[in-house]
């Protein structure tokens, strides 16, 4: 679906005229050079520095007030995300109350930030929350089945993974967006990746019932759609089959 019908839609069209994109470009050019130097040989990291100098902002920019003090099986997830700062004054007083669940049920999004310069292969390469794909699909699973958020995101910093609870867990489907952080012929193409930060990981694609609500379902029906196809064409090509043996068949 992103590939053949993406183009189509409006607000992809004009995805280029938001400004937001150009914003968080400056502040990576700014911090990158810090965040890489800084960034460990081994593990214990440098994620406290990529969430205060980029992460923190980038979730500003793209309209999502946050929360680090929501915890969920007991453990403080890196970001709740929220569609608006009404929503997370909700949350912080359920929060407050001890009701770490019901604010978790408010929130649009969670977040799994990792040191710059984490490497992630395309499924967990072992079954524990050391992990961090692992740790991002179990959390996002559990709390979507409690009636939590729909939608998880993976980041670096530079490579950002978009995650969706109704996924199946057995196939690891993922979004990735890559933002350039080393020298390349190709620099010009890769700014690209700053304008789809806006459009697949604001508040305007994660709060419920918004855009990326909207590309999934599309997305589904369109599968079904497809599906249903095949077998109309699979059924047809059976029965002109049969029909061709029984003409051959010597009587």
């Amino acid at each position: 679906y992103l590939t053949s019908q993406l183009a189509n839609r409006d607000d992809w069209k004009a995805a280029g005229q938001d400004t937001r994109g150009a914003e968080i470009e400056k502040l990576f050019q700014r911090v990158k050079p810090q965040l890489s130097k800084n960034k460990p040989a081994s593990k214990g990291s440098n994620e406290d520095a990529v969430r205060d100098q980029f992460l923190n902002r980038v979730f500003d920019i793209l309209g999502l007030p946050w929360s680090p003090s929501v915890r969920h099986f007991d453990k403080e997830l890196d970001y709740a995300l929220f569609p608006d700062q009404e929503t997370l004054a909700t949350a912080q007083s359920l929060i407050t109350d001890g009701k770490e669940l019901e604010a978790l049920k408010k929130s649009c999004g969670i977040v799994e930030a990792e040191r710059w310069g984490k490497e992630f292969g395309e499924k967990p390469k072992k079954s524990d929350l050391s992990d961090p794909i692992y740790q991002i699909e179990f959390y996002l699973q559990n709390a979507h089945r409690s009636g939590g958020p729909r939608w998880g995101v993976l980041t670096n910093g530079h490579t950002w993974r978009l995650y969706c609870g109704d996924s199946d867990p057995l196939r690891h489907d993922y979004l990735e967006v890559e933002l350039p952080s080393e020298t390349s012929l190709f620099a010009e193409q890769q700014r690209e990746a700053f304008k789809l930060l806006p459009y697949f990981f604001s508040v305007e694609a994660l709060r419920t019932g918004g855009r990326l609500d909207k590309i999934y379902d599309e997305a589904t029906r369109h599968a079904a759609a497809i599906t249903a196809e095949l077998r109309r064409q699979a059924f047809g090509a059976v029965e002109l089959i049969a029909s061709a043996i029984m003409r051959a068949s010597p009587k």
